[in-house]
């Protein structure tokens, strides 16, 4: 699910999506886009897409996850990057927490296409399985590739 401020608007805090997910829990949804990435924080400032600096612990994503197990996101695009990275340490701490429903590049991915998220993923210090769950195992149990 793309959310930002042209197309596939939702309220704050993500609440018609949260809808979505609870009447079609046996759907499988993947959400990024910069509204959708925002709200890994607390309290995300409505007016800006890509929001700097330090995550506010108990943003609406941690608390979508836990209650919607048919929720996925996926890290490819910017957002994902910049959501993960304004804030190392925290970002680190979720990929490690949904390491089993985050995954790369099925958004889009084009061969010119810039993809830091790979370098920080490398860097990151996440276990084996970790790593390997988020840029390609998730993906392959999702779409059924294996």
């Amino acid at each position: 699910m793309h959310f930002d401020n042209w197309i596939n608007r939702d309220q704050p805090g993500l609440t018609g999506f949260e809808k979505m997910l609870a009447t079609y829990r046996n759907a499988q949804f993947i959400g990024h886009s910069p509204n959708f990435w925002k709200e890994i924080s607390a309290n995300p400032p409505r007016d800006v897409s890509y929001p700097k600096g330090p995550v506010e612990p108990g943003g609406r994503l941690d608390e979508l996850f836990e209650n919607y197990p048919n929720l996925y996101a996926d890290l490819s695009a910017g957002s994902g990057y910049g959501a993960i990275t304004r804030d190392p340490a925290f970002g680190l701490a979720f990929l490690k927490r949904w390491k089993n429903r985050l995954m790369f590049a099925t958004d889009y991915c084009r061969v010119s296409q810039e993809t830091p998220i790979i370098s920080f993923l490398r860097d990151a210090g996440l276990s084996k399985d970790a790593f390997e769950r988020i840029t390609h195992k998730n993906a392959e149990k999702v779409f059924r590739l294996r």
